[in-house]
């Protein structure tokens, strides 16, 4: 009070249910279905082999929990492409297109996995009555989603390109993960401080895989035992991808996030002219499969040994 005056406020606080990390998220649709996980924002880390770079992820997001499989890419390209989309590359079943739908998709560009992302969000509201919105636009107003892609060695960053799409993140829809996102959600091991955890920030009881451990692995890359339960590499592959979801989950209870196929990310590398990948092949030694590594493709690349996973913003 003022004086002799008095005003009141009335303060109306909404709430959410809580989510715990790790909660899980099941979709459907034109007899595919897939499962999310959810991951809270404001979480800090230190990213990089070295464990040297503290990070954090602002906002919570949901994380697919598999690679694509080529059971989900057929379906939403053959919808897509029936429905104004034009793809640089169809996609490919693994490395050598033979075996179950539930292999990764593979030779697929960074500029497919753009345009795939609108193609999901659309084929899923088609099939379910959803109104998810497109991340990813030919325009500032996000009026048209791009919905074409190519294989050209002409890296065109006008905005509004393949290589330069607007980005709306305000959008319901589900997109490519950051770098970090991918990272944190391959370190993340909440309460469990063993095989060798770091705590960051010191005192928060959120504890974290060393960068130098595969995911969800209980020692380094070095360690092969450790390693291979966990991950797809060179030395365990037989030289092939394999189905998604065969090996141990991490602590999130996301599969093969080190090993069988890298993961397309949306962020540039450093160089500006190629994007991020994450997580290491088939076809790549052990030190590929170290959650602190960071790879990079040009963004018109599309090889039998990458693929990718997908994330949704809680809003």
């Amino acid at each position: 009070s003022v004086g002799n005056s008095m005003k009141m406020y009335v303060v109306i606080v909404t709430t959410s249910p809580y989510m715990p990390a790790g909660y899980p998220a099941s979709f459907s649709a034109g007899g595919v279905s897939f499962n999310m996980y959810y991951v809270p924002g404001g979480l800090t880390f230190k990213a990089g082999t070295g464990d040297s770079t503290p990070t954090t992820i602002t906002n919570a997001y949901w994380i697919a929990k598999t690679s694509v499989t080529y059971e989900l890419w057929s379906t939403v390209y053959n919808w897509a492409t029936s429905h104004g989309y034009t793809f640089a590359n169809a996609g490919r079943k693994g490395n050598a297109g033979t075996g179950n739908v539930t292999q990764p998709v593979t030779v697929i560009n960074w500029r497919d996995t753009m345009i795939w992302m609108n193609a999901l969000t659309e084929w899923y509201n088609a099939k379910n009555g959803t109104q998810y919105t497109c991340i990813y636009y030919t325009d500032a107003g996000y009026t048209t989603p791009i919905r074409t892609s190519t294989n050209s060695v002409t890296i065109d960053m006008t905005a509004g390109t393949q290589d330069n799409p607007y980005v709306n993140n305000a959008a319901t829809g589900f997109r490519m993960l950051s770098s970090a996102e991918w990272e944190l959600a391959a370190r993340y091991k909440g309460s469990d401080s063993t095989n060798g955890a770091y705590e960051w920030p010191v005192g928060s009881g959120n504890w974290w895989t060393k960068g130098t451990y595969a995911s969800g692995a209980t020692a380094s890359y070095t360690n092969n035992s450790a390693t291979w339960a966990v991950a797809w590499d060179t030395d365990n592959s037989g030289a092939a991808s394999h189905d998604v979801a065969l090996l141990a989950a991490n602590a999130l209870t996301l599969y093969d996030m080190s090993g069988n196929v890298w993961q397309w990310s949306f962020d540039w590398y450093t160089s500006g002219s190629a994007r991020i990948d994450r997580g290491g092949s088939w076809g790549n030694a052990a030190s590929g499969m170290q959650v602190g590594f960071v790879g990079s493709l040009y963004p018109y690349y599309a090889y039998a040994n990458i693929g990718f996973r997908f994330a949704r913003t809680n809003l």
